[in-house]
């Protein structure tokens, strides 16, 4: 089948996270890919002193670095129909605007989340109050508007992002996050010992609420049979690893050096996988990767309740969950699990069967194509 459409996949950035499932989802949907794309380490933003002048330089002159990267591939921007924007793009949206100007392209930006509020949210970096967070959120309403098209996971943060920074609906599209299934792929289960594993796999925001997790692994530290498998590293790891050895957690073991590209092992050794669990307004408007990782992989997976998981799954049939912020009643639902292995097992295939359907490469790769064929067919109507 040839290509129907071809993008040009646009940005500065790692080819790691977002921009791998993006590139994924693409090619799954028939979607041609040229890519004007420099491939670079961005400096971090997860503290406020991340913000400051020197710190923000040096993020503003990697970006830079599309400059003459786009004067070397005028042909590629050419010969595609749409520019897309990878991540992290906000400071590539403005390059991206003039080139989508000047070559008559639609412009596709993919913000992944809403800047301003995770800042202040999802990993604590700056008071909600701050200058800065102004500003942010002055450059973000700006940024979004020059966007023919963007793109959005789930329908609530659909319209949190239209009433938070004034963007007609029509501008924004649904597409779930999803997985990669070539990197989190199914593998049947194999029941190792009588020891049911919980997986938590990520970064250590505040957010995803670790601190929930431990508190549940102290309530069930009277059952040899249920281990706590903490795979990842960030903001909070130093705190969370000093919470478990000052409450002597026996039963939870850290693998903070562990990558995406060697994860696997354990991921696929796990019962159970855990997505947010803490309770924060913005819980409310995505679907964690790590739900859909856990449904790609075939677990059960935990989860906090929200508005967008409820959109999409159903409790106690592919998904099991419990109220926010609440490390008693998580505790609950593993050893419900752990004793209940029929219901654990039927949520198991059910997600693995919901993701199939919805969430893998293929499916998202075609409604994808969908917004972008759209995209080109408005562009055209308006020249």
């Amino acid at each position: 089948m040839s290509n129907t459409i071809t993008v040009c996949y646009f940005g500065v950035g790692e080819k790691s996270g977002k921009n791998l499932v993006n590139l994924a989802r693409l090619k799954a949907g028939n979607v041609g890919i040229l890519e004007v794309f420099v491939e670079d380490t961005l400096t971090t933003m997860t503290e406020e002193g991340d913000f400051g002048l020197v710190s923000s330089l040096k993020r503003i002159l990697t970006k830079l670095k599309l400059i003459p990267k786009v004067l070397t591939n005028i042909n590629t921007i050419r010969n595609s129909d749409v520019i897309f924007v990878g991540f992290p793009g906000h400071l590539d949206v403005p390059l991206a605007y003039i080139v989508s100007r000047m070559f008559r392209k639609p412009l596709i930006f993919d913000p992944v989340v809403p800047l301003a509020t995770a800042f202040v949210e999802d990993v604590g970096a700056l008071p909600k109050q701050s200058m800065k967070i102004k500003i942010i959120k002055y450059i973000e309403q700006f940024v979004l508007s020059l966007s023919d098209s963007i793109l959005v996971d789930t329908k609530v943060l659909k319209q949190f992002f239209s009433d938070e920074y004034h963007i007609p609906l029509k501008k924004l599209h649904v597409v779930p996050l999803g997985a990669d299934e070539h990197i989190y792929h199914y593998k049947p289960h194999e029941t190792i010992d009588d020891t049911v594993r919980v997986v938590y796999y990520g970064l250590y925001n505040p957010i995803h609420g670790v601190e929930y997790i431990l508190d549940a692994a102290n309530y069930c530290r009277t059952d040899p049979r249920i281990r706590f498998l903490m795979v990842g590293n960030g903001k909070l790891y130093p705190v969370m690893k000093e919470k478990a050895t000052k409450e002597h957690l026996t039963n939870v073991e850290f693998y903070p050096n562990v990558t995406e590209k060697n994860a696997l092992p354990l991921l696929q050794s796990a019962d159970i996988f855990l997505g947010f669990i803490r309770s924060m307004p913005a819980v409310e408007r995505f679907i964690p990767n790590k739900v859909f990782q856990g449904i790609a992989l075939g677990k059960a997976v935990i989860t906090a309740d929200s508005a967008s998981i409820r959109g999409e799954f159903t409790d106690k049939n592919n998904i099991y969950l419990i109220p926010q912020g609440n490390a008693k009643e998580l505790a609950v639902a593993i050893k419900t699990l752990k004793q209940n292995e029929k219901l654990r097992e039927q949520i198991a295939a059910n997600g693995y069967k919901l993701f199939r359907e919805r969430f893998s490469s293929h499916a998202i790769g075609k409604q994808l194509a969908q917004v972008l064929q759209e995209a080109q067919h408005d562009a055209a109507k308006q020249h």
